[in-house]
């Protein structure tokens, strides 16, 4: 045990608590005997770190595929507006939002440049363009707006995607002019079931 230049009972006491001389200045230093003077820095070889890097990229698979699920679960199920068999000659049925609609008939069942909101919902809403059946003070056909409600989310067959059943419809002048009341498209209460 190295003793203190001074001697005598202080070197005998500091001795006792662990105390130690450290440098050419001497200056006193109480040592803790519980925490290490310097803590060990461990060196791992290239072949561990990458072992290392390798675990942590496995153990990140799981929480990304439980991610994954969450966010697929929490998904609205697709819904389409009737069924391809609605018209058997149109087009834009049995899809999700259609941007156009025909019954492969007269004019006015054709809509187009039609945006909805709210698909998916209990109630889509959309609205566009259309022709506007002649009438008594004007007996041509002509362009107007359309505004559409879908409505009724059932399945046109069994273990089929969902789809809106019932399509309701109003019309008013290009420019100007109050919408009509709303009224079945096609007359139609269920667009699953094909025309005759």
């Amino acid at each position: 045990m190295r003793r203190a230049p001074w001697g005598g009972l202080e070197a005998t006491v500091w001795a006792a608590l662990g105390a130690r001389t450290s440098g050419r200045h001497r200056r006193i230093m109480p040592v803790s005997r519980d925490v290490p003077e310097r803590w060990p820095r461990r060196r791992f070889s290239p072949r561990v770190r990458r072992m290392s890097r390798r675990s942590a990229s496995f153990a990140l698979i799981p929480v990304a595929t439980l991610v994954l699920a969450v966010v697929g679960a929490a998904e609205p199920p697709r819904v389409v507006l009737g069924s391809k068999a609605s018209f058997r000659y149109g087009s834009g049925w049995g899809t999700a939002h259609p941007s156009a609609l025909d019954n492969d008939g007269d004019p006015s069942g054709r809509a187009w440049s039609i945006d909805w909101t709210r698909w998916g919902g209990t109630r889509a809403l959309g609205r566009g363009m259309t022709y506007l059946a002649p009438s008594l003070t004007r007996n041509y056909w002509r362009k107007g707006r359309v505004q559409l409600r879908a409505s009724r989310i059932g399945r046109c067959t069994v273990g089929g995607v969902h789809a809106y059943t019932r399509l309701d419809v109003r019309v008013a002048e290009l420019h100007s002019g109050r919408f009509s009341a709303w009224q079945l498209w096609n007359g139609r209460p269920n667009l699953c079931k094909p025309n005759r």
